[in-house]
């Protein structure tokens, strides 16, 4: 679980300009001093974090940061591949389209042939009517 709280949080900075260790906690269902745990596994790792103390301040990553694809496996660009097809067919955002294009080339580079990869439907998928 730690290392996927891990490529969480990277995740998350990487989306965000700084975040706080409270809401970083809240969010992985851990307590704070872990987060400063993960934070310090992050900096031994050579992940360019930061701190900026103060109310606005938190957690953040340098912005020059590229993310490894060593990172995230075969398997895993795989499922989010999965789960963003869904979620694109869903809700039509733009957004998750540039997201899924950019995990798509990952997945191609890590395996030529991604035509093995699980399509999920839900164009036709209706919502619940309530009463």
């Amino acid at each position: 679980m730690k290392i996927e709280r891990l490529i969480g949080i990277v995740m998350l900075l990487l989306q965000r300009e700084l975040v706080s260790a409270n809401e970083m906690a809240l969010m992985f269902e851990v307590s704070k001093r872990t987060i400063y745990r993960d934070m310090e596994t992050l900096s031994m790792a050579k992940i360019p974090i930061y701190t900026m103390p103060g109310v606005n301040g938190g957690i953040g990553i340098m912005p020059t940061y590229k993310v490894d694809k060593r990172l995230l496996t075969t398997d895993d660009l795989t499922s989010i591949v999965t789960s963003l097809s869904g979620f694109e067919q869903l809700f039509s955002s733009q957004e998750i389209k540039k997201t899924l294009l950019k995990m798509k080339n990952m997945l191609k580079s890590d395996q030529e042939n991604t035509d093995n990869l699980i399509s999920l439907d839900f164009s036709n998928v209706t919502g619940k009517k309530e009463n």
